[in-house]
């Protein structure tokens, strides 16, 4: 499996590509061509070039989330492949999202003009699904484990009342293979140890050889949540001793050391341009 972030809020060593704050993976397997997410504006789209990575192949375009950093870019997504199935929650039509992080309200929610122009194209999902051999969209089904603190930013409006944000829309991709489960969160506001076992349950794979995506950890909460990324860091050993984490949008600089100091080897932080074969 060969991953490439497309684009992070981490710049690239590499001047040519363009970083924002949003999340876009593109992921090759032996059978099919995986796009997660589309990050902020579509500018992923100039580094997917930059790379030699054709859009227009991709076969499958899975949205995490409603929020406008991973969706941005749906509409140029749109106008470069006309084949690829987008597979979203059917919740993500009716919120509207909003944050009021820094004291001030602000809107996250997506074009809805792109999605109704597009209708067709989006196979909207209500519960967890096995969208092709191997490759499943897990909802979190899981609250045992707190959520990380930064969600008290967010809001959604849902015929006209406004509630907190439980991230009830939020899917992430799990894919098997012969080393274990590959999982995708690349906003991952349900918590890492929420997450990871509806993955495990809804596959009926115990293995997990990696997570990959942003884990909602904000730099200002870091302090607060210190005891609670150390408690996280210390169970995914526990429960996954082979587990390695690669974290990076939404992964505050503080947050990624604490980690790094608890996981060690196990913790990769991964910014834009960057490639994996795993």
């Amino acid at each position: 499996m060969k991953i490439t972030v497309l684009i992070d809020n981490t710049p690239s060593d590499n001047k040519i590509f363009f970083a924002e704050k949003g999340l876009s993976i593109y992921i090759e397997t032996s059978r099919r061509k995986i796009l997660v997410d589309t990050g902020l504006t579509g500018k992923a789209f100039n580094n997917a070039v930059s790379m030699g990575i054709d859009i227009s192949d991709v076969d499958i375009l899975v949205l995490s989330h409603g929020h406008i950093d991973h969706t941005g870019g749906l509409k140029r997504f749109i106008n470069a492949n006309n084949k690829a199935k987008i597979y979203a929650s059917s919740l993500i039509y009716s919120l509207e999202y909003y944050s009021n992080r820094h004291g001030k309200v602000h809107s996250l929610s997506p074009d809805y003009e792109v999605f109704k122009q597009n209708y067709n194209r989006f196979v909207l999902l209500k519960d967890n699904t096995e969208i092709c051999k191997d490759v499943y969209a897990v909802f979190n089904n899981t609250h045992l484990q707190p959520r990380p603190l930064g969600n008290k930013y967010l809001t959604v409006e849902e015929r006209e009342t406004l509630k907190p944000y439980v991230a009830n829309d939020e899917i992430a991709l799990a894919i098997k293979k012969k080393e274990g489960l590959a999982i995708f969160s690349p906003c991952t506001h349900s918590g890492l140890l929420n997450i990871i076992p509806s993955c495990v349950e809804y596959t009926k794979e115990q293995t997990v050889q990696f997570f990959l995506g942003g884990l909602h950890l904000l730099d200002e909460e870091a302090e607060v949540e210190n005891n609670y990324i150390c408690y996280m860091a210390d169970s995914l050993l526990k429960l996954y001793p082979n587990i390695k984490l690669y974290t990076g949008h939404c992964t505050g600089e503080r947050a990624c050391y604490y980690l790094s100091t608890v996981l060690k080897g196990n913790f990769i932080k991964f910014k834009t341009g960057d490639v994996y074969n795993l």
